[in-house]
């Protein structure tokens, strides 16, 4: 953003009105704030909180041109900080809280300087501004480079890095246009101290989330100490390829039989296929670089996975946290420290018209000071084609609440939004009204053309209509989609009726039974049991939660299939960081359910500042991340990607034992198998009570190990390969 944020500070005066006057025409005030201090100067100065400790292992700085409470606890780095101060304007928001409320910023490069002994550091750098979209910070320094995102309001990006300086001095170039919150600094053998300043920062964010007292919740993981060869000592880590589903958390250590010597994918034409490799450093890393060298079909992302600290379990408004893989990041290189783990996710995208049989590319991994060491990368390209999902169910991902209208978008992000739905196997989503054209023809002209134009099939759209909505208005917006041969509209008057106590169920049982009046309307919702069993014949698409054990699909399925025009669908929380056990919901236990359709919650809900998972009541709902404009995936975005593919398998084995029914041998086996699959998959959530303790850890718990998901792909795929197709 072409933008420079400027602070003017008066003394104390008293005043009714303020005005600014602009005299060059080109500029234009993108936002005027007066702040009025309820104290005076005087007073206020000497309530300012003291600079923290002059000896404490962590350097805490803010850029900040005054000590306030919103530098509490933080060195500052003011104008004198700077070889050269002209241009650079500095703000104090006063909130969210220190660390975050004030910063600096500029329009072009400006070198900061920051006395440090010489030695070997850890830096954390914060940038992002409560009221206005950032430009982001570019730091240079010590031969190296570390990028902040962009950030939009309320937003603040953040990372950390390893350096070593010889001076006594350490000197940092921020590239303009520019923005900086807070930089933390601390020697490398402080790491105890540098990650509790990290986290605090994180979980103590604002006033409220340090009242909150959240609570270590440390992830099983394998800790043992592996034992490195002489190659592995010569370049400072061990390789190792872990499942896709396992969680590698910083502190994972690999197993002997994960040290494999290379990386092997399959797939089959027009299909995505991922993959992971990690490493285990034995001392720190800096600039550690995965490539690709080889010719290989179609495109492969190398992903670096970025962890961070987020509420686990069950999220909502829970106390316990971790520091946990999620974010995806095509970055350059990431540093590692010793002793820690680094992953990486190797996403293959195969074209449609890849030829069957095996490729071979090399990975190369290096890092600063050490020998570069390659991995084969191995992809099996199977001889047949999945059948586009959609031929079988309807999936869809919320993007947000009803203020985060995904059609009023600007038009680059909204392509950019369905091509990437699109890719992550959804069908269809979940309609708004805009706030900028009136719900009828043409609005819906827009979106059905949008809709076509990146692929989606003619999937029904649940339209999120509101209360307010008629019999005679849903049946004047049926015809129209009917008359233009649209997507058909499912009115969705009211989310889960359940969570508003009797007075909510009551006004869905009014609104539903009210609009099946009108001839040709159907109608959605995201129910329980107990919403049904009181809506009766007003709702036609049941979405059930899977949050309750009378989530029970054979019974639900028998039900709908003795109603007209009844459909069982359910819906989950698609944020969750639990690779296995997203992956499985999505795919096998979708299989096994029979259900028509699966939603998820949802694309980009954050509660607050996106990449903070503290700073409100309630956790962050997002499946994929914003950084300098782009979408940014996540581990569990591609679960739910892979999983699908799993029920396109399944689906696809399916199919071929009644259209090949001829071929005995193979139609005998593929039945026998998928017969066999069908017994491993839990009937409900009954099942998840039985073995886990709760029906809810079907959320957390995957009821397969992590190796067994591939290990079911690949019998599927022989199984698939036994028929003989034209």
């Amino acid at each position: 953003p072409d933008a420079t944020v400027n602070t003017f500070d008066f003394p104390d005066i008293t005043l009714e009105q303020l005005r600014l006057t602009v005299f060059d025409p080109a500029a234009r005030v993108a936002e005027m704030q007066a702040v009025y201090l309820k104290e005076t100067e005087k007073n206020a100065a000497a309530a300012v909180p003291p600079p923290p400790p002059a000896d404490s292992t962590v350097k805490a700085y803010s850029l900040a041109r005054q000590r306030t409470a919103s530098s509490e606890g933080f060195q500052l780095l003011g104008p004198e900080a700077f070889s050269d101060s002209t241009g650079i304007a500095f703000a104090d928001r006063q909130n969210p809280g220190p660390g975050r409320a004030a910063f600096a910023a500029g329009k072009q490069d400006r070198s900061l300087s920051i006395p440090l002994a010489p030695g070997r550091y850890q830096m954390l750098a914060l940038s992002g501004d409560h009221l206005f979209p950032g430009p982001g910070c570019t730091l240079r320094f010590a031969g190296k480079s570390l990028r902040l995102s962009q950030t939009g309001p309320g937003d603040f990006a953040w990372d950390t890095a390893l350096f070593s300086i010889a001076a006594d001095r350490l000197e940092i170039t921020l590239e303009g246009p520019w923005l900086l919150n807070t930089l933390l600094i601390a020697a490398v053998n402080d790491r105890q101290d540098f990650d509790a300043a990290v986290n605090r920062l994180m979980l103590e964010g604002t006033a409220e989330s340090k009242a909150k007292k959240y609570i270590l919740q440390e992830p099983p993981t394998h800790r043992e100490p592996p034992t490195p060869g002489e190659v592995d000592l010569r370049c400072g880590y061990i390789p190792y390829v872990p499942s896709l589903q396992q969680r590698i958390y910083r502190q994972t250590t690999p197993t002997a039989a994960q040290q494999q010597a290379a990386l092997r994918l399959k797939a089959a034409p027009g299909s995505s296929r991922a993959g992971t490799l990690a490493l285990y450093a034995l001392e720190d890393l800096e600039q550690v670089q995965l490539t690709l060298q080889g010719e290989f079909p179609g495109t492969v992302q190398l992903l670096h996975v970025r962890q961070h600290p987020q509420k686990v379990g069950r999220k909502g408004s829970r106390l316990q946290w971790a520091v946990v893989p999620e974010v995806l990041e095509p970055r350059q290189y990431s540093d590692v420290r010793q002793g820690e783990s680094l992953q990486f996710v190797i996403l293959a995208e195969v074209p449609a018209a890849a030829r069957a049989g095996r490729y071979q590319a090399t990975l190369s991994l290096s890092a600063a000071g050490k020998p570069a060491r390659t991995i084969p990368l191995e992809l099996e390209v199977y001889p047949f084609t999945l059948p586009e999902p959609f031929a079988y169910s309807c999936f869809g991902m919320y993007y947000g609440t009803f203020v985060s209208r995904l059609f009023d978008l600007p038009e680059p992000m909204l392509r950019a939004t369905l091509q990437d739905m699109r890719r992550h196997n959804m069908s269809t989503v979940v309609l708004y009204d805009s706030r900028v054209q009136p719900m009828g023809e043409e609005y819906l002209a827009r979106v059905n053309a949008v809709l076509d134009a990146e692929g989606f099939p003619r999937h029904p759209l649940p339209y999120a209509c509101g209360g307010s909505i008629t019999a005679d208005r849903a049946a004047e917006l049926s015809a129209i989609v009917k008359r233009q041969q649209w997507r058909e509209l499912l009115f969705y008057p009211v989310d889960e009726p359940f969570a508003g106590g009797q007075e909510r169920l009551g006004r869905a049982i009014k609104l539903y039974n009210e609009l099946k009046t009108a001839p040709g309307v159907r109608t959605y919702s995201t129910v329980t049991q107990n919403d049904i069993n009181a809506i009766g014949n007003g709702l036609d698409v049941r979405c059930y939660t899977v949050n309750h054990d009378t989530f029970q699909p054979d019974r639900i399925l028998a039900e709908c299939a003795a109603l007209p025009e009844k459909e069982f669908w359910w819906y989950s929380n698609g944020a969750r960081e639990y690779p296995d056990a997203v992956r499985f919901k999505a795919g096998f236990f979708h299989y096994r359910t029979g259900a028509r359709g699966q939603f998820y919650w949802a694309y980009l809900n954050p509660r607050g500042d996106m990449f903070n998972d503290f700073d409100e009541g309630n956790s962050d709902h997002v499946t994929v991340f914003i950084q300098d404009g782009k979408i940014i995936s996540t581990l569990q975005w591609e679960s739910i990607r892979e999983g699908i593919d799993d029920y396109r398998y399944l689906r696809l084995l399916e199919e071929l034992c009644q259209k090949y029914a001829d071929q005995a041998e193979a139609a005998a086996a593929g039945r026998k198998l998928l017969a066999e699959i069908r017994t491993k998959l839990p009937n409900g959530l009954a099942d998840y009570q039985e073995r886990f303790g709760n029906v809810l850890d079907i959320h957390e718990q995957s009821w397969w190990e992590p190796e067994e998901f591939d290990l079911q792909r690949q019998r599927l795929a022989e199984a698939i390969m036994r028929f003989k197709q034209p």
